[in-house]
């Protein structure tokens, strides 16, 4: 312990005039709290806030890695579900355009990039089937697993992991 010259005890403390590592983050901790709200709070709004709900294959596809992870209730033309492919269209024509399987053609595949995939679930292709080709919505979690750079699927397209459907007039009817 130093003495200074008015006889009371001084510690060596450090360069900065901190006594001690707790002083140093206490000093820490107080000064940036303020800071560390302020970007809690813009990191919280980096994920947009959804509509109100049904939404269309379109405003999915717009906002998907946005709303990565999310629940979502999406209305459109279900096409055909079977094997390695199920998709909601924004159309019905889309939607059997796409069920002619003319791979070769733009439209087909434009068709295809207005769709959101739906993945398989133990029984959703059996549920669906009797729903094809009409005005359906699907409810569960969106994915962007299959979208954006350096990604993408070959088989069944994961956008959406299905938790329900049903014919959008039933809904309409409830509400």
């Amino acid at each position: 312990v130093l003495q200074t010259h008015v006889g009371r005890s001084v510690g060596t403390g450090w360069v900065d005039g901190f006594s001690s590592l707790q002083g140093v983050c206490g000093f820490i901790v107080t000064r940036s709290a303020p800071f560390v709200v302020v970007a809690v709070v813009a990191l919280a709004a980096c994920q947009a806030a959804l509509p109100n709900m049904p939404v269309s294959p379109e405003i999915v596809r717009k906002n998907i890695h946005n709303w990565n992870g999310r629940d979502v209730v999406i209305e459109g033309w279900l096409g055909e579900c079977k094997g390695y492919g199920c998709h909601i269209f924004e159309t019905l024509n889309d939607a059997k355009l796409a069920a002619k399987g003319n791979s070769e053609s733009k439209k087909w595949r434009q068709a295809y990039d207005r769709s959101i995939g739906i993945d398989s679930t133990l029984n959703f292709d059996e549920l669906a089937r009797p729903l094809q080709f009409q005005k359906v919505q699907i409810s569960g979690r969106l994915s962007d697993q299959c979208r954006g750079l350096f990604k993408g699927c070959t088989d069944r397209v994961a956008d959406i992991l299905p938790s329900g459907i049903g014919l959008a007039s039933d809904y309409k009817k409830e509400n």
